[in-house]
């Protein structure tokens, strides 16, 4: 049985609205304008910003932190811009209420900034006992710090009776480090196939169907959702 569950936020509770790639092309512009034309990088935005910062501070060390803070500030304004165009999938209040109620513990950990997500889901703390954003912690998912911050606030020690659910590999990845269950829903922009070359143990179109299956398989008892079902159909 898996009596405690960290949920992703974007893509896996609330529409993913944010375009990365351009995103991370106006940090690469912004980064050249203070060293030039850096070597390219696969990582993900926020681990980039570092690694640009500190390329930056080979070159011109007075200038790393001034490129640091202009990249974050445009990420934040990013995320609280198209926060307001976005909004939660029709069954997750209803499904966070049915955890609740049967006495299931929820966290929600996200690398977003808290601004953002309290746009989109302003009563949060009604639906989980523990909402972790990039600014409440030092590192952010997939660094286990993330991760384990949330279950210590979870007061939660039995790491085979938790569950991380989330639409990428990052939260995959997360979760492995951890040595919890990991779950990957394709309600974000990531395949259940490279959901799967990442790792997850369980994987679903989005949480309603995955709860579905875990409920199927004995793995979680108590849930109504027919009424998050019932809320998808009204929608």
């Amino acid at each position: 049985m898996i009596d405690t569950f960290i949920f992703d936020f974007d893509g896996t509770l609330a529409e993913l609205t944010i375009n990365f790639a351009v995103l991370k092309a106006r940090i690469e512009a912004l980064a050249e304008r203070y060293a030039g034309p850096l070597e390219s990088s696969q990582l993900p935005l926020l681990e980039r910003i570092e690694e640009l910062a500190r390329a930056i501070h080979i070159r011109s060390p007075h200038h790393s932190r001034d490129f640091r803070n202009r990249a974050l500030d445009l990420v934040r304004a990013t995320e609280i811009r198209h926060a307001s165009e976005g909004k939660l999938f029709a069954f997750t209040r209803p499904l966070l209420a049915s955890l609740i109620n049967s006495g299931h513990r929820i966290a929600v950990v996200t690398r977003n900034c808290e601004a953002a997500v309290r746009i989109v889901f302003p009563d949060i703390e009604k639906f989980c006992h523990a909402f972790l954003a990039r600014e409440h912690v030092k590192y952010v998912k997939p660094d286990p710090h993330h991760i384990e911050r949330a279950l210590e606030i979870l007061g939660k020690a039995d790491k085979t009776r938790v569950m991380i659910i989330g639409d990428h590999p990052l939260d995959i990845k997360a979760g492995i480090a951890v040595g919890v269950w990991t779950a990957g829903v394709a309600s974000g922009r990531i395949s259940i196939t490279r959901l799967i070359e990442a790792g997850a143990h369980y994987v679903a179109e989005n949480c309603l169907a995955l709860f579905r299956q875990l409920s199927e398989k004995d793995l979680v008892r108590g849930l109504n959702l027919c009424m998050a079902a019932n809320t998808i159909r009204a929608s």
